[in-house]
């Protein structure tokens, strides 16, 4: 990791945005490079716990917003938050991560790579609390205030009732934020928090472009090319086509296709080393 970097509220590296909000906070306390936090941000901010839904819809929403040069700003907690982080990561890209805690205290332990990757991709780690500082529970309402500070917006995806993300959302308003909702299963309790808002007349989100749009700017052209996969084996026909539908998890796969989950798993590891599928955690997998 890089030497941890003190920056004001008056020191030119702070961010004007930041500083618009109430009670911003004194100093910020910064590993990797200071000078993103200038950029045009989006927040995204989400459950802990998502679903397959909920992990497969970040990718495709977030590739055209990160290529378009908007940095992801998120809070590096497992689920929604880590996940697009990763997407960043995974574009080479540099993503901001906001902690709870001392930023040479990475939590959670198990984002520590994560954390690694963020600095190696020329993106930042910051907290307004000095190192040392462990995450305490009271600390993380305090910062979710400034991954919404950051940000012109804020992406919500997936949220229960008591959803800590609900908290940023909440700051977003009073922080005059354009509020990013992405749409979910009216029967999920993960759709209660984003149902909500879109009551409340948040703006819903079901396209990159609709993201892209609050930004004025529009999508560039991939810089990658994704080859198109063809199947060797019914086997890899029958999963890929019911990954077409929806990502699944390996039970699920196993259920629909009728097949043994050890063949399924075996299968599933081939596509991937092939570029064909993509693990999103938890042994749930979409296409590529």
């Amino acid at each position: 990791m890089s030497t941890t970097t003190i920056i004001t509220v008056d020191h030119p590296l702070y961010p004007t945005r930041l500083k618009e909000i109430p009670y911003p906070p004194a100093t910020l306390h910064v590993l990797g490079d200071a000078e993103i936090l200038h950029r045009p941000m989006l927040a995204v901010v989400g459950t802990r716990k998502p679903s397959s839904y909920g992990l497969s819809v970040v990718r495709p929403l977030l590739e055209p917003v990160i290529r378009a040069g908007i940095i992801i700003v998120s809070g590096l907690a497992l689920g929604i938050d880590g996940r697009a982080h990763q997407v960043a990561v995974d574009l080479g890209a540099p993503t901001v991560a906001v902690l709870g805690c001392g930023v040479d205290k990475i939590y959670p332990w198990e984002h520590s790579q994560l954390a690694e990757q963020i600095i190696d991709h020329g993106g930042a780690i910051i907290s307004e609390f000095p190192d040392g500082t462990p995450p305490l529970r009271q600390n993380f309402p305090q910062r979710n205030r400034i991954i919404s500070g950051l940000a012109k917006a804020v992406l919500l995806v997936e949220a229960g009732e008591k959803s800590g993300a609900l908290i940023t959302a909440k700051f977003a308003v009073d922080q005059n934020r354009d509020m990013l909702i992405v749409p979910g299963q009216i029967t999920s309790p993960l759709s209660i928090g984003p149902l909500n808002w879109l009551k409340l007349g948040a703006t819903p989100i079901t396209s990159a472009e609709d993201i892209l749009q609050q930004f004025h700017v529009t999508a560039g052209p991939s810089t990658t090319t994704v080859p198109t996969y063809h199947p060797t084996s019914e086997i890899e026909k029958t999963l890929l086509d019911l990954l077409a539908v929806e990502s699944l998890h390996v039970d699920e796969l196993s259920e629909k296709s009728r097949l043994d989950n050890s063949v399924v798993s075996a299968t599933l590891a081939l596509l991937e080393m092939n570029g064909a599928v993509h693990h999103l955690g938890g042994l749930v997998y979409s296409l590529l």
